[in-house]
């Protein structure tokens, strides 16, 4: 009896810590997304300086390091097996709360350089610009909800790790975003951060960094999709650009395209 108490508290505890983990990343988005637009929260990209120039650099600078170590740490095979062996549902949940946590940490700390590269509020270039990266963070939703939203985010597999089993693999089919362009999550990200009606040296900086880690992700991730997929991936990749999506979009009824692929963030 008293085992069997001890193995639903173990995953009650998995599931309520893949729901923490789920609203802390949300919670995250959200703040990214204030944070990058200059809305409501105290502390914005391109807010008021808080420190010198060169304190400021140093500070950011350590902050994305702070970010990235996390990244290359955990994104690591060794690692997620690490996780994986304390148990079913702990390694996606654990990743995305420690993703949100470095994130958090990058914002909260973020030290704004808002010297003006160019001003375009107020003009119709401006507007188009802030327009452009609205679909950015368009793209980045529906790109999350194709490829499934709650295992995107560790949600489902929590809730098979309290079902005491390992979550199925999430498929993802070429279809909608992804029949034009392999990384739409990545693409629209990066859309949404270069794309400002006031760019400054502090949103250079930001814009920068997130780029080139999402360059450095990315070649990672596709080696370990080809790993796991084979032909079928790379077929996929002969297929579908890898940022610049193509206007002529990959069949949907392609066998190899059909095969499951997946875009981890």
């Amino acid at each position: 009896m008293a085992v069997m108490t001890s193995s639903f508290s173990r995953r009650i505890a998995t599931l309520g810590f893949g729901v923490t983990a789920y609203l802390a990343s949300q919670l995250v988005l959200a703040w990214t997304f204030v944070f990058v637009g200059g809305l409501l929260v105290p502390i914005t990209l391109d807010g008021a300086p808080r420190s010198s120039l060169t304190s400021s650099l140093l500070v950011n600078l350590l902050l994305f390091a702070c970010f990235g170590l996390q990244h290359s740490v955990m994104a690591r095979r060794r690692c997620k097996q690490w996780w994986e062996s304390l148990g079913p549902g702990l390694e996606r949940p654990a990743y995305v709360l420690a993703t949100s946590l470095a994130l958090g940490l990058l914002y909260a700390g973020w030290q704004p350089i808002p010297i003006p590269i160019w001003d375009l509020q107020g003009s119709a270039a401006g507007g188009v610009l802030v327009a452009i990266s609205l679909g950015g963070w368009l793209a980045v939703l529906t790109a999350s909800l194709i490829i499934g939203h709650f295992h995107l985010f560790g949600l489902t597999q929590s809730w098979y790790g309290f079902r005491g089993r390992p979550a199925p693999p999430q498929p993802l089919r070429a279809r909608a975003l992804y029949r034009h362009v392999r990384h739409p999550m990545y693409l629209g990200t990066l859309v949404a951060f270069w794309s400002a009606s006031t760019m400054t040296w502090g949103r250079v900086l930001f814009a920068s960094a997130m780029t080139a880690y999402v360059l450095i992700a990315v070649r990672f991730e596709e080696r370990d999709l080809l790993t796991e997929f084979g032909p079928a991936y790379a077929e996929y990749c002969h297929s579908v650009p890898r940022f610049v999506p193509t206007l002529r979009p990959a069949p949907p009824d392609d066998p190899l395209l059909d095969a499951e692929v997946r875009e981890r963030a």
